[in-house]
């Protein structure tokens, strides 16, 4: 994140998390992506606000990353539920041969019946 100044400001996964509980209500999200390396355990803790988040568990390179939106993207605009775009978008990955198709990590809310 950046203040005011435009310095960098760290931003612990607690207060996003808390941010994203507190506008929740008024702007509803059903699903974040967090495209970010290493993002995995921030989305964790979001998925105890929001209904899903996606994160990387490690690396992912930019070219799997594209792919994964695509499948995922592409099975949304086919009325797939939001595990089944998850799982479209990991195949994606792997149908052109990038190792990282398990780099993805889908995190439901506990409690959540959402599809």
């Amino acid at each position: 994140m950046e203040n005011e100044s435009g310095e960098i400001q760290p931003l612990s996964a607690t207060n996003f998390a808390g941010y994203f509980a507190r506008i929740q209500p008024q702007i509803p999200i059903h699903c974040l992506i967090l495209n970010a390396c290493h993002s995995a355990p921030l989305a964790q803790a979001l998925a105890t606000h929001l209904p899903y988040v996606i994160g990387m568990d490690i690396a992912i390179s930019d070219a799997a990353a594209m792919k994964f939106a695509v499948g995922f993207y592409k099975a949304l605009a086919n009325h797939a539920s939001i595990p089944e775009a998850y799982h479209q978008g990991c195949g994606e990955i792997q149908l052109y041969n990038l190792a990282e198709e398990l780099t993805p990590k889908l995190y439901q809310k506990i409690g959540s019946n959402r599809h």
